[in-house]
């Protein structure tokens, strides 16, 4: 199993773990791949199930993270569908960057922060 695929089922069996939500997930296939997104998560609430498309993007710092608000920005205005980042680990400046510009994402640390009409949840601090 590569590193991006253990790293992902670790975020999403965190995910899990609380109360009311089920995940899917598809990945994408070799010859689907594109720079954009790495596959199709759906989360369950029991309100409603929402889509994200999911980039992986292992390591974040405080230096990179402009360049990753930027790139789900653009992602957002020419895909015009919910993108979250799986990552292994974001710093609390980092969160609070990536929450500043609603950008959805899930940490192996259990980081959380996604607001959409199915599920909100915002944990942070956890390391």
């Amino acid at each position: 199993m590569k590193h991006e695929d253990k790293l992902l089922q670790q975020c999403l069996d965190n995910l899990q773990t609380l109360p009311n939500i089920k995940v899917d997930y598809k990945p994408l296939l070799p010859t689907q791949i594109n720079t954009d997104k790495n596959g199709i998560i759906q989360i369950h609430s029991p309100l409603k199930s929402i889509k994200y498309s999911y980039t992986i993007q292992p390591d974040i710092t405080a230096k990179t993270a402009d360049l990753v608000i930027a790139y789900f920005q653009l992602h957002k205005q020419k895909q015009n569908e919910e993108l979250v980042l799986i990552t292994n680990y974001l710093s609390e400046p980092v969160i609070e960057k990536l929450i500043k510009n609603q950008i959805e994402f899930i940490d192996a640390a259990v980081n959380v922060y996604l607001n959409n009409p199915a599920v909100y949840i915002l944990i942070r601090g956890q390391r």
